[in-house]
């Protein structure tokens, strides 16, 4: 009787001692596995890294090659109303809703600059991500490839994205010096929100006031239908090929119209310190 009891224990120490080898070697299958999946991320990490890096030095090349060559350098640093990537509902790198790249306010700045300044170097930056930061102060080193001692002409519409407003009047006085002390002899222009906040737009213009930019009204504009592009509105890619506005963030950005008048106010700043020369 007690050989089988015997067999049985044998049986179940080599049963426990496959599946413990078992159990080990699948373990060190694994833990191989991800020490190879881990090296592997690391190294497209470190790639994506330096493609992204290689892109930005051939940027800031780029850049300065245009500012180098140009007889005027207009800076545009804002949010989607100044240039948006194109995405699933907007389809041109420039300022969203506008019809096209000859429409919004920016191109339709440097058209005059080239018309009245000469060859005109022209880069908009989209600075959404210091509008939305909780430290907006960190995200003003992304403005340096930009920045240069040659610039004439700084545009400042950033704001409307912000809604965290406790420091946003100390953090715009920041932004405005730190363009300026990379870039002394530009002249800054703030510009208004495009949507009517009573309290951002006096939070913008004492930052304008207390850094000696200058600030540029939208109060005559803001919350009109009218400036607005509208659900239904046809918009052009790069290619020429026609799109419709169907979502209501985009209808709500300037149409040509709004850009236009965007335009216009920049343009009678720089016509009205052109007379007083």
């Amino acid at each position: 009787m007690k050989k089988p009891k015997t067999i049985l224990c044998i049986a179940a120490i080599l049963v426990f001692a496959a599946a413990a080898f078992l159990g080990f070697w699948l373990y060190r299958h694994e833990k191989a596995q991800n020490e190879d999946l881990r090296e592997l991320q690391s190294r497209q990490s470190a790639a994506l890294a330096a493609a992204e890096e290689l892109s930005a030095r051939l940027t800031r090349l780029e850049i300065k090659s245009d500012y180098a060559e140009a007889s005027y350098i207009y800076f545009p640093l804002g949010n989607s109303i100044t240039v948006h990537a194109p995405n699933e509902v907007w389809w041109n790198e420039v300022g969203m809703a506008a019809s096209d790249a000859d429409h919004d306010y920016v191109h339709l700045v440097a058209a005059y600059l080239f018309a009245s300044r000469g060859k005109t170097a022209c880069h908009p930056y989209y600075f959404y991500a210091w509008e939305t930061a909780e430290d907006r102060s960190s995200k003003l080193s992304l403005l340096d490839p930009f920045l240069d001692p040659g610039l004439d002409l700084v545009t400042i519409q950033l704001g409307e994205n912000a809604e965290d407003l406790s420091t946003f009047e100390q953090d715009f006085e920041e932004l405005i010096r730190y363009v300026q002390a990379k870039s002394p002899g530009a002249r800054m222009l703030v510009i208004d929100d495009f949507w009517p906040n009573g309290e951002r737009s006096r939070m913008k213009q004492s930052a304008a006031e207390k850094t000696g930019a200058e600030f540029i009204s939208l109060k005559d504009i803001q919350g009109s239908v009218g400036m607005e592009a509208g659900t239904g509105a046809v918009v052009y890619d790069a290619a020429g090929n026609p799109h419709t506005v169907e979502n209501a963030d985009v209808a709500a950005h300037p149409g040509d119209i709004g850009m236009q008048a965007i335009a216009d106010r920049i343009i009678e700043a720089l016509q009205a310190d052109e007379a007083n020369r």
